[in-house]
């Protein structure tokens, strides 16, 4: 599994599912529904329920959709305006005291 070495050492497979899964919607991403690159079907690692693999996409259980990709970059963006502005926050209270 992606995250196997972290989150899912010596637990099954499962359980490793629900581990990453908690894991990546901490960090802004929620599961693939029917939009362009990001089926169900596709069976990325946020898809929805597991469904038949087949040669197109056997690989993908072990990857993310490129709308999880997504709503990571967005995620890491907002965290990276807040702390902007928590530095500006306190490069002014720096200045005042």
């Amino acid at each position: 599994m992606i995250f196997e070495p972290i989150l899912c050492q010596g637990q099954t497979a499962s359980v490793c599912s629900i581990h990453v899964c908690v894991f990546v919607y901490s960090v802004g991403a929620n599961h693939d529904v029917n939009e362009t690159g990001c089926r169900t079907d596709d069976q990325f690692v946020m898809a929805v329920n597991p469904r038949e693999l087949t040669e197109s996409n056997f690989d993908n259980p072990f990857r993310f959709s490129p709308c999880s990709i997504d709503d990571f970059r967005g995620y890491i963006n907002k965290l990276n305006e807040f702390v902007q502005r928590f530095i500006v926050l306190r490069c002014a209270l720096e200045i005042l005291n």
